[in-house]
């Protein structure tokens, strides 16, 4: 399951609250389906994963031109720059967003610092198992399977098991089990990544 922010400030939800709130009593036409969920989900509370706060801060910073600072003009017309600029939060949520994604992004760089080193010992300790030049591997696949896995967490996070906390996590668990597959011609579980498999392994698709 992708990893989940909340927190997110009260002056935010107490935004969306209120985009609702006229909704609610105007009927107003503004808005989508996206908008008026995202407002729904901040008015509760409700956790975001990472991906809905970046779409979150680019609706944003896109929809802050068009804020006026208020739901009506002067003849009692919608303005729905402000409505729906209010329904995503607002500028106290385009700041937490903002905040929010430096500080993952940052935490996801320290950790991806260390990987090039494991990938190359898991490597090198792999080949020394086996015997069969088909068997063996590189730190540049490795890289490749590992790559995969985290490319796999972000866009299909309903396959991540709960007991997974991050990215980083599921890739090198997609790495292990390449390199148990790669050993014992077989796999513990679904089939992935036989491309990469040595031309004449038995679980080679090449």
């Amino acid at each position: 399951m992708a990893k989940t922010y909340g927190g997110y400030p009260q002056a935010a939800k107490n935004r969306a609250k209120a985009a609702l709130k006229h909704k609610e009593e105007k009927g107003t036409s503004c808005g989508t389906s996206v908008g008026w969920t995202r407002a729904r989900q901040l008015s509760t509370g409700q956790s975001l994963t990472l991906s809905t706060i970046k779409r979150t801060f680019s609706f944003l910073s896109r929809a802050k031109t068009y804020d006026q600072g208020k739901f009506t003009d002067d003849k009692g017309k919608d303005i729905c720059g402000s409505i729906m600029y209010a329904a995503w939060g607002g500028d106290s949520m385009k700041g937490w967003c903002e905040r929010t994604i430096n500080k993952a992004e940052k935490e996801s760089r320290a950790e991806d610092k260390g990987v090039g080193p494991t990938l190359k010992k898991k490597a090198e300790d792999h080949n020394e198992s086996v015997s069969d030049s088909k068997k063996k591997t590189t730190q540049a696949t490795l890289q490749k399977v590992y790559n995969r896995g985290i490319g796999a967490y972000k866009t299909n996070p309903g396959s991540v098991r709960p007991s997974v906390k991050s990215p980083q996590q599921w890739a090198f668990a997609r790495v292990n089990s390449y390199l148990y597959a790669l050993k014992n011609e077989k796999f513990r579980s679904g089939k992935h990544d036989t491309d990469l498999f040595p031309k004449g392994h038995k679980l080679s698709s090449k």
